[in-house]
């Protein structure tokens, strides 16, 4: 009968070990294949729609243009005017979600009481119309002003954009991985942003050699299947894999009593309080404030100088950029893990003390990338610059990794979308500032292109500085017990 019972039970656990892994494996890999697909898709729009933006501006409101057939790569649509215009929509675009990144503390709340997969596929759902929205305008070109295209940021109302679905799928993952682990499986999710990102722009650059339009829709249907997936990502598929997962124990995301009872003037003072009780995240906050720059904002300006500096179509500089996915992900995959590897090995750091060291590394790679882009007088020194600066670029998935060691697991939901929302309004503000920089350098003359690589460098060393404020040791949780001295220090 013990022999029976002992098989029995033999036979349960294992039942129950394989249970478990399907839930895990299929949760996480569903979380990677929504990142792949929406990363993607965003870099395969960028290119076709600035191309079109050009070819609009070039044929409707370049002087002397008016009513007139000019070619995509005309050299008329890289004069001053048609340059300077492009610019400012481009930044304006980006500056304009600086407005809307305040709902990502709203929606961080009600992914807290709702949950995490809800307020995901709300997001996409915002981010499918943001993204169809300018091409709906382009249709109309010289019917309706190309400035309708700045109204697509209204739809980032609709769950808080891109941010709150990055920030949602890594609380996800976080739910799920450990401690130990959570920082490689980070690098993974950001690593498979990169892939989808190099693919996305590499297919971007073929299709357009045939017609423009074809990765504009493409794009917009991959968003779609994101978003399909999403739904696939519901809260019992999420709670289940958390219950069979050995890593943590999970805890249904809800708002506590206090918080619900409590008015909507009042659950704007959250954050607040949650830095009050986690001041060492502040530091990290402002860094994450100063690198985003080097995202968006400085892919967009980096393909308009490439493109009037060097005299290439927005096609090939796009394909140029699409290198720097690359090297970011070869810095992901291998140069991280390596670097982290010696840190632990030869000179016994631990997992925070590793994360702290490698953020000022990235910190200064995206100094040095930004100074080399900006006094490049070639384009190959210009490629190179541009795969240093994208080596650093990491900084952002590390930093949050920092942080979560730093404030209480109750607050790591407002800190996260806190450090997404200062993310955002770093970017917006780039935007305008990056286009008024690069119009203001044309005017000044050809050499004077990259004065907006030259405002990223003082940023970026502004930001380096700030880390080196960050705490060396991470912070004691109230239901740890305190250890020996080191313990989580270096």
């Amino acid at each position: 009968m013990t022999s029976e019972t002992t098989a029995l039970l033999a036979s349960n656990t294992q039942q129950q070990r394989k249970t478990r892994d399907w839930w895990e494996c299929s949760t996480v890999f569903l979380v990677f294949l929504i990142n792949f697909l929406l990363q993607g898709s965003l870099f395969i729009v960028l290119a076709p729609r600035m191309q079109i933006y050009e070819s609009i501006l070039c044929q409707y409101h370049a002087p002397g243009n008016i009513g007139e057939v000019v070619p995509m790569n005309g050299d008329r649509c890289k004069d001053l005017d048609v340059q300077a215009e492009l610019a400012f929509i481009l930044g304006m675009e980006e500056f304009l979600t600086v407005f809307l990144s305040v709902l990502t503390i709203p929606y961080s709340l009600l992914a807290d009481q709702y949950g995490w997969s809800s307020i995901l596929s709300l997001s996409l759902c915002g981010i499918v119309l943001e993204m169809i929205w300018p091409f709906f305008i382009c249709l109309f070109a010289g019917r309706v002003s190309l400035y309708w295209v700045l109204f697509a940021v209204a739809f980032e109302a609709i769950g808080g954009g891109i941010m709150v679905s990055v920030t949602m799928l890594q609380l996800i993952l976080s739910l799920l991985v450990s401690q130990e682990s959570r920082t490689r499986v980070f690098l993974y999710l950001v690593g498979s942003s990169f892939i989808a990102t190099a693919i996305g722009q590499a297919v971007s650059t073929l299709l357009m050699n045939t017609n423009v339009w074809l990765p504009a829709c493409l794009g917009c249907g991959l968003t779609l299947l994101a978003l399909a997936l999403s739904l696939l990502l519901d809260r019992t598929m999420v709670r289940r894999a958390a219950d069979y997962s050995t890593n943590v124990n999970y805890r249904e995301p809800r708002l506590s009593p206090s918080l619900n009872s409590r008015p909507a003037r009042e659950l704007c003072l959250v954050p607040l309080r949650t830095l009050q009780q986690n001041p060492q995240a502040v530091a990290i906050l402002i860094a994450t404030f100063t690198f985003p720059l080097g995202e968006n904002s400085m892919v967009n300006i980096i393909l308009l100088y490439i493109s009037k500096r060097y005299g290439l179509s927005i096609a090939e500089a796009n394909f140029l950029v699409a290198f720097s996915s690359i090297a970011k992900l070869f810095t992901y995959l291998v140069g991280i893990p390596s670097l982290g590897y010696v840190l632990k090995k030869y000179r016994g750091v631990t997992s925070f003390g590793r994360d702290r060291i490698i953020v000022q590394v990235e910190g200064i790679l995206l100094l040095i990338g930004a100074l080399c882009i900006s006094l490049a007088p070639t384009v190959t020194l210009t490629f190179f610059g541009i795969i240093v600066s994208s080596s650093g670029m990491a900084i952002i998935t590390i930093l949050r990794s920092l942080v979560t060691d730093l404030v209480q697991p109750q607050d790591i939901t407002i800190v996260y979308c806190l450090m997404s929302m200062v993310m955002r309004i770093g970017s917006g503000i780039a935007g305008p500032i990056f286009a008024w920089g690069f119009g203001f350098g044309m005017r000044l003359g050809q050499k004077w292109t990259n004065l907006p690589f030259l405002l990223a460098a003082i940023v970026f060393m502004a930001g380096t500085i700030v880390l080196s404020s960050i705490p060396k040791t991470p912070r004691l949780r109230t239901d740890e017990e305190p250890g020996p001295q080191g313990t989580n220090g270096e």
